[in-house]
C-alpha cells in the first residue's frame, strides 16, 4: 500500500516553513512570558480536521545536535535513523504490526528555539515508504542547535504529538544524547507532564567506549530522570560509531514490544548494560549476569547552557 504524508521536508527552507513548527514556536513565545497562558495556548491546539489515520505506534525520533556534537556525530546519528529503516528487522517489525503502520515524526533537539522538526509526520506502511523516508532523512542539510535541554526536547516532542494526524497506538518519544539537561525547566518536572500525557520516553545515551565521558554514568542519568512510562528502557550506544546498531535494536523493540533475549540472546556488561529497563532483571540461563539494581542519586539539571 502506498504510504499517504502529511509532509516530508527536503531542504532548510522547507523545514523553517512548516507550519507545526512554527505553531509550536508560537506557544514557545507565550511560554517564555507566561508558562500558564502557554500551557493554554498549547491545549488550544488541535490536529488536522481531516479523520485521523490509525495507526499502530506514533513516534517522535529526536536526535541531538547541541553544541558537543561534532558535524560527523550528527551524520552517523541521521545515518544510523535513515540505515534503521532500510534494515529488513525494521521493516518487518512495522509489517507485523496489527494495522501494519507507524506515524513518524524526526526532530533535532538542542535547546528552546534551536529544537526543529526536520522531517513532519510520515506514514511508514511498509518497504517502499520506509525506504522513502530514509532517503528523505538523508538528503536535508545538517541543523545546528546551541545548548542541551532535554527538558525543552520533551515539551517540544509533546507539542508534535499533540498535533499528529494519526491515532491509536502507543506514543513515543525516542530521544538520544549525549550529556544531561543544562539548561530549561527542571527535567523530572517535564517528564512527569509527559507521562501523565499517556506517552512513553525511552532513551539512546550515546557514551565514550573508552570511558572519556565526562559525564561518566549516562545510561544511569537516562535511567533516573529520562525515560518515563510503562515498558519504557535505555538502550546505550557505545560511541556514535555504534549508534546505528543501536538505533536499529530500540526500533525493533519498540515496534515489535519484545523483550530484549527475544531478538538475540547476549551478555550485558556488569558495569554497564547494554540494555537498562526501569525494572532490570538478569537472564537465569546467563550465569554472567548480574541484577541490575544501580540507581542515579545525582542531579538531574546541571544548569550549563553553553555546552
Amino acid at each position: 500500500m502506498k504510504s499517504l504524508k502529511i509532509e516530508a521536508h527536503s531542504d532548510f527552507r522547507a523545514i523553517r516553513r512548516s507550519p507545526l513548527l512554527g505553531a509550536f514556536l508560537m506557544t514557545l513565545a507565550c511560554l517564555a512570558v507566561a508558562p500558564a497562558q502557554a500551557q493554554d495556548e498549547t491545549d488550544a491546539f488541535t490536529a488536522p480536521s481531516e479523520p485521523l489515520i490509525e495507526v499502530d505506534l506514533q513516534l517522535v525520533i529526536a536526535t541531538d545536535v547541541s553544541g558537543s556534537v561534532s558535524h560527523n556525530e550528527a551524520f552517523l546519528q541521521r545515518k544510523g535513523v535513515a540505515d534503521a529503516f532500510r534494515h529488513r528487522d525494521v521493516i518487518t517489525a512495522i509489517e507485523s504490526g496489527s494495522l501494519g503502520r507507524i506515524g513518524v515524526a524526526y526532530v533535532d533537539w538542542s535547546s528552546r528555539f534551536y529544537n526543529q522538526v526536520l522531517v513532519d509526520w510520515t506514514l511508514i506502511d511498509g518497504e517502499e515508504a520506509a525506504l522513502e523516508y530514509a532517503n528523505v532523512l538523508m538528503r536535508i542539510p545538517r541543523t545546528r542547535g546551541q545548548g542541551t535541554s532535554i527538558s525543552d526536547m520533551m515539551e517540544f516532542s509533546m507539542a508534535v504529538l499533540e498535533l499528529s494526524p494519526y491515532s491509536g497506538g502507543k506514543k513515543v518519544i525516542d530521544v538520544s544524547g549525549d550529556g544531561p539537561n543544562r539548561s530549561g525547566r527542571p527535567l523530572l518536572e517535564v517528564k512527569e507532564e509527559v507521562v501523565s500525557k499517556g506517552i512513553v520516553i525511552n532513551g539512546l545515551p550515546v557514551v565514550d567506549p573508552y570511558g572519556w565521558d565526562e559525564f561518566s554514568n549516562l545510561p544511569e542519568y537516562f535511567r533516573g530522570c529520562v525515560i518515563g512510562g510503562p515498558g519504557a528502557f535505555v538502550q546505550v550506544a557505545e560511541g556514535f560509531a555504534d549508534f546505528s546498531r543501536a538505533i536499529r535494536r530500540k526500533l525493533v523493540l519498540e515496534l515489535s514490544d519484545l523483550q530484549p533475549e527475544e531478538i538475540r540472546p547476549e551478555l550485558y556488561p556488569r558495569d554497564r548494560p547494554e540494555l537498562i529497563r526501569t525494572q532490570s532483571v538478569p537472564l537465569p540461563e546467563n550465569p554472567n549476569l548480574q541484577p541490575y539494581t544501580e540507581t542515579y542519586e545525582g542531579a538531574c539539571d546541571t544548569w550549563n547552557f553553553y555546552r
